[in-house]
């Protein structure tokens, strides 16, 4: 929990080095693995986030965020093979929308919002959030789209067996 915080509070290098305090019990604990490698990509350090993008995707080699996280990652260091590769497997991996809240939670949360301020106006908070959510990932399956497009065009299609796997 306190790593989730320092990371909310853009404190990256405290968060870092929690998640990795929990790596040290569980080297295959998909979560921390993930938030290092996003605390390092927010923090400027791709090299290092790309790393652990990379520890991730071993165990979990669909994670929308994560191949996200490298296919940015190689298009900054324009490697277009490798780029072209993950926007593939973003393709093929579209991350599932999230399922909806049940209405009768927030009917719970309300009287509590009385009390609670942190509460206020939270099935609207929920709600945009989870909209802005599918609204980033959308954009992110379109990129990945239109790079294959134009990667196919600028090196003719390839098929499956001619893609460059890293």
């Amino acid at each position: 929990m306190s790593a989730t915080k320092a990371a909310g509070a853009g404190d990256y290098d405290a968060a870092i080095d929690l998640y990795k305090k929990s790596l040290i019990k569980d080297q295959k604990d998909i979560i921390a693995l993930n938030m290092i490698a996003l605390c390092y990509e927010w923090k400027g350090d791709l090299e290092n986030a790309v790393q652990y993008a990379n520890k991730s995707l071993a165990i979990n080699p669909i994670d929308f965020d994560m191949l996200m996280l490298a296919a940015r990652y190689w298009r900054k260091m324009n490697d277009d093979d490798k780029t072209y590769h993950y926007a593939c497997r973003i393709i093929e991996n579209p991350p599932e929308p999230f399922p909806s809240i049940p209405k009768w939670l927030f009917w719970v949360v309300k009287p509590l919002s009385l009390i609670f301020k942190g509460l206020r106006n939270i099935e609207e908070r929920s709600t945009n959030d989870f909209a802005e959510n599918e609204r980033n990932n959308a954009k992110g399956v379109e990129w990945a789209k239109e790079f294959k497009i134009w990667y196919e065009s600028k090196h003719g299609k390839q098929n499956d067996n001619e893609r460059v796997v890293h």
